[in-house]
């Protein structure tokens, strides 16, 4: 089996890191996937390669879907805009695609930055088993979501359509 992790930050990482050395040992092949250097170094500092191994500048145009990911990431000030913002995000795009190729399965942080984004999208259009990550309501701990996190989680859609199918009572007046 092949997982393909993208968890942007070093905190994130620090989590996943133990979790790929058990899933090795076990016989799985895990890659890490970011292209910024700062985490590139932490992970690198852990013992681990990170993918991709270049980002090869094609041309390629930036699928519309990613605009907002290319937004968030250039507020966070990561990148500048302008200075070649959306070549960045449209070879990231190219290399995640190429990533999750042979990938059974993908795990990303959050899924609202741009490395968890691609990896995304791609894990969805070649139909990998994907699963989202985020910090917990309670500290200590963390959520896990096929779909999404956050708005995007399947546990909001069961909510609210559970909300709606038994609505509250009205209740008489107190006093």
């Amino acid at each position: 089996m092949r997982l393909v992790i993208s968890a942007c930050d070093p905190a994130m990482q620090a989590l996943f890191v133990p979790v790929a050395r058990e899933l090795r040992r076990r016989g799985w092949q895990v890659d890490f996937f970011t292209a910024f250097r700062r985490e590139r170094a932490w992970l690198r500092r852990s013992g681990e390669s990170p993918l991709p191994d270049t980002l090869r500048r094609t041309g390629a145009v930036l699928p519309p879907e990613l605009e907002r990911h290319v937004r968030l990431r250039s507020m966070v000030g990561e990148i500048v805009p302008g200075r070649g913002l959306e070549s960045f995000a449209a070879a990231l795009d190219a290399a995640a695609e190429e990533a999750v190729r042979e990938a059974d399965m993908a795990v990303v942080w959050n899924g609202g930055d741009l490395h968890p984004a691609v990896v995304a999208r791609h894990a969805r259009a070649a139909g990998r088993a994907l699963l989202f990550c985020e910090s917990g309501l309670f500290p200590r701990t963390f959520q896990m979501d096929p779909e999404g996190v956050n708005v995007a989680a399947a546990a909001a859609r069961i909510v609210a359509r559970t909300w709606r199918e038994h609505a509250p009572l009205d209740l008489p007046p107190t006093g």
